[in-house]
């Protein structure tokens, strides 16, 4: 459209982007960086963490990471209003990544072919270089180590089970 300004591009014919989003993004604005209660995100933030927690220990890993991405908005809330120091943002950070990988280390074992699917299909729509499809290679390197552990197991199985009937085979011939 030419336009300098993302507020000055047309929605539809009588409603531009001003029209539509400026009272929100003002509203939400104020929220974000000025009124939002640091207490009350702190504790949400605490409570996400450990109903995520619990949700992984239970395996509803889809409602855990929904409780993951709730812990994030209440991290990146608490950072707009610089209620956090350094390293209480390490420490946070740390925390929402352990969560997210273990609900993605639980679902990846307990599904690998959907988790492989599932993966191939989001870097199909992550944009290139994107922080997105970063985490979704190391992700689906991590599925593709856990199904070779998996494999390399059932095989140590199978070996274990043929061992012990050709020792039984072996005891029987000595028998006889």
């Amino acid at each position: 459209e030419g336009k300098d300004d993302i507020y000055d591009l047309d929605w539809s014919a009588d409603v531009s982007y001003r029209d539509l989003r400026l009272r929100e993004e003002r509203e939400f604005s104020e929220y974000n960086f000025n009124t939002a209660s640091v207490a009350m995100l702190r504790q949400a933030f605490g409570a996400c963490h450990k109903e995520a927690g619990r949700l992984i220990a239970r395996g509803l890993l889809l409602p855990a990471y929904d409780m993951c991405l709730k812990c994030s908005h209440n991290f990146n809330l608490l950072d707009s209003r610089g209620a956090i120091s350094v390293t209480e943002r390490v420490k946070m950070i740390s925390q929402i990544r352990a969560l997210v990988t273990s609900a993605a280390d639980s679902d990846a074992a307990g599904r690998p072919d959907e988790s492989v699917a599932a993966i191939r299909a989001a870097l199909a729509l992550a944009p290139d270089g994107g922080e997105l499809e970063g985490l979704l290679v190391t992700y689906a390197g991590r599925v593709e180590r856990m199904q070779a552990e998996t494999n390399r197991r059932e095989r140590e199985r199978e070996a274990v089970t043929r061992i012990g009937k050709a020792q039984e085979h072996l005891d029987r011939y000595r028998e006889a």
